[in-house]
């Protein structure tokens, strides 16, 4: 369940660099990542690579990205030179990129299983604010920074940098409000050691980090998909059981809404993704199978020429392939399927069950920069 893997032959997915979007498109964020790496582990120059860390697509962060909002027991601090009440458990931080608004410390709301953790953010009050909720996995893993190098304590976990931006020291994970659809048992969370989403088990008792507000910053988060509710034991369960919301992902259905179709056919071998501007090549398998180094290598081929490659219906036009982020890449993801997990409708040709498909970025986390990150 997690979106990283050792080197093995997975497919890789190219797209372009999006046009300029229009005003009801989302705007994916940079994953964070700045460095490059060869396929040992060693850093690597990044020019001419192909990597994320290179070419850092999606909207830049704001520096900084979180801004403190002191308050005291029941409200805004009347001046926000400094904490008026010396709690900095009453406070909230405020993320630049998003918008969305999280509580200080993260530990606050206590921990839970998934279906107490879903009460317990409903329930959840701070800075004088009450319409808290269970946070999906998107908005859960806008918080991590896909940078950071190798684990330690000190500084350099994504736990850590959100320590060093101003928070309380995060727990190893946190509940999501989404469900597993192959699964409903298990809900993802976010890995704050890894840096990754992972599932778990309803029944586990993990951190509950409640959030506040709607996506409305430079960069704009986007609905999962989820649109089924099911219970702790993965049970099919009604969404808004007498007018009183479960309060999960597919009740909330926070984030801005796909437009309908999803998916614009170029009639060239491409489609257009009319939520995020970019345009991906129909034809997933194509540029065959093999390592993340021979995923780049063959994209770049393909941009200079793409005559040897026989994809279905490609008509070459000079376009800038390149192979995506994580988030780009993750932004395909419709968390209401599965068996392949992308929307209904969706224009990808030869898509085999349980293929994998590579990223751009390298997984510099505990994983070690001798991985990178794909989708499952």
């Amino acid at each position: 369940m997690r979106s990283w893997c050792p080197l093995v032959a997975l497919l890789p997915l190219v797209s372009l660099v999006a046009p300029p979007l229009a005003a009801d498109q989302v705007r994916l964020p940079w994953s964070g990542q700045e460095q490059c790496f060869d396929v040992a582990g060693a850093a690597i120059a990044c020019a001419g690579s192909g990597q994320d860390g290179e070419l850092r697509p999606g909207v830049a962060w704001p520096s900084p990205r979180f801004t403190r909002i002191y308050c005291h027991g029941t409200g805004i601090c009347p001046t926000q030179t400094g904490d008026c009440d010396a709690d900095g458990g009453n406070d909230l931080m405020r993320d630049g990129l998003t918008g969305l608004e999280w509580p200080r410390d993260p530990t606050r709301a206590g921990a839970a299983n998934w279906t107490g953790a879903l009460a317990a953010a409903d329930a959840f009050g701070l800075c004088g604010f009450a319409d808290f909720r269970l946070p999906n996995i998107l908005e859960l893993m806008s918080l991590v920074r896909y940078e950071e190098t190798p684990y330690t304590p000190s500084a350099t976990s994504p736990a850590s940098w959100l320590a060093l931006q101003g928070f309380a020291a995060p727990p190893a994970m946190s509940w999501s409000s989404t469900t597993y659809v192959f699964n409903p048992a298990i809900a993802p969370v976010a890995d704050f050691y890894e840096g990754d989403d992972a599932g778990e088990f309803k029944s586990a008792s993990l951190a509950v980090w409640p959030v506040r507000g709607v996506s409305d910053g430079p960069a704009q988060l986007w609905r999962t998909g989820a649109s089924l509710c099911w219970d702790g034991d993965g049970n099919p369960r009604d969404c808004n059981p007498g007018g009183n919301g479960t309060g999960e992902d597919g009740y909330l259905r926070t984030g801005a809404l796909w437009p309908s179709p999803r998916f614009l056919d170029n009639g060239d071998g491409t489609a257009r993704d009319l939520l995020t501007g970019l345009v991906w090549l129909r034809d997933t398998d194509c540029l065959g199978t093999g390592g993340w180094d021979l995923a780049l290598a063959r994209v770049a081929a393909f941009r200079a020429d793409p005559a040897p490659f026989a994809c279905t219906g490609y008509l070459p036009r000079g376009r800038a392939w390149r192979l995506p982020s994580i988030v780009e890449l993750r932004s395909l993801v419709d968390r209401s399927r599965s068996g392949p997990a992308f929307p209904a409708g969706h224009p990808f040709l030869d898509m085999p069950l349980y293929v994998s498909y590579w990223s751009s970025t390298s997984a510099t986390l505990t994983l070690s920069t001798v991985n990178a990150r794909v989708l499952f």
